[in-house]
């Protein structure tokens, strides 16, 4: 079960899906290019986000990453996707949500009360920190994404291995880890967006990793030092890294 105040935010979000597309070669290229961009931009729109970026290495030639509040316009998307001459490498569908490891505000209330403040500065603190929260969550269930110069996603899982297994872990010490990981991931407020969707019982992993910047150094950097952090030294598993320029495939493919 959820750790949150208001278990109804689990069944709140949008659904995420990236799909990693191969163009044909040969003469029939320019054609599904643009049978492609008149895809994209029939679909793109206030209800349908679309970030196209052309992927660094040989895997795939974009990575779509779709969000909508609507399951079926996803789905029908990557139907008329399929009805093109293109090869989809690779896909990932998840749902944005919350992280149960936020404080609620039950607890929020209890940690501002043993502050030594006054009664009035206590009710500010609070009504700040209901504020933020109100931010965060809109950002987590309902993400608009930034337009940078980079995306990075891939896929993770916690480990289920009899010497190491998150979910056999008290909540409390989940919670200790997850406070040391927000922490690290906060030094890069303002440099890179990260997005963490769900997806058990979805795909074979349990969540989708998004991270948008406009530098390749700064998400080099924090994948790295990721790696030394408990949560994610001893109890993650990490897919398949995908790494891409976002583009406007009007421009690139014209």
């Amino acid at each position: 079960m959820y750790h949150m105040e208001d278990p109804d935010k689990a069944k709140e979000g949008m659904f995420v899906t990236n799909l990693m597309v191969s163009l044909p070669k040969g003469a029939i290229r320019k054609d599904v290019g643009n049978s492609l961009i008149q895809l994209v931009e029939k679909y793109k729109s206030s209800n349908f986000q679309i970030i196209t970026s052309s992927i660094f290495g040989y895997e795939c030639d974009f990575m779509f990453m779709c969000l909508s509040k609507d399951a079926d316009a996803i789905w029908q998307f990557e139907q008329d996707l399929k009805k093109l001459e293109v090869n989809i490498e690779d896909s990932f569908f998840s749902i944005t949500e919350l992280s149960e490891y936020t404080p609620t505000q039950i607890e929020e209330q209890a940690r501002i009360d043993t502050l030594d403040a006054t009664d009035d500065e206590k009710s500010e603190m609070m009504t700040q920190w209901l504020a933020r929260i109100s931010v965060y969550e809109k950002h987590k269930l309902y993400p608009e994404i930034p337009n940078k110069e980079y995306i990075c996603f891939y896929p993770m899982s916690k480990k289920r291995e009899s010497h190491a297994n998150w979910y056999a872990l008290p909540f409390d010490e989940r919670a200790k880890y997850m406070r040391s990981h927000g922490a690290l991931g906060r030094k890069y407020s303002g440099k890179i967006i990260q997005l963490i969707t769900g997806a058990t019982g979805l795909t074979d992993y349990e969540w989708g990793v998004t991270l948008v910047s406009d530098s390749l150094f700064d998400i080099k950097e924090i994948v790295y030092e990721m790696r030394y952090d408990q949560a994610s030294a001893l109890y993650g598993e990490f897919g398949h890294f995908t790494i891409g320029k976002i583009v406007d495939i009007v421009k690139v493919l014209s």
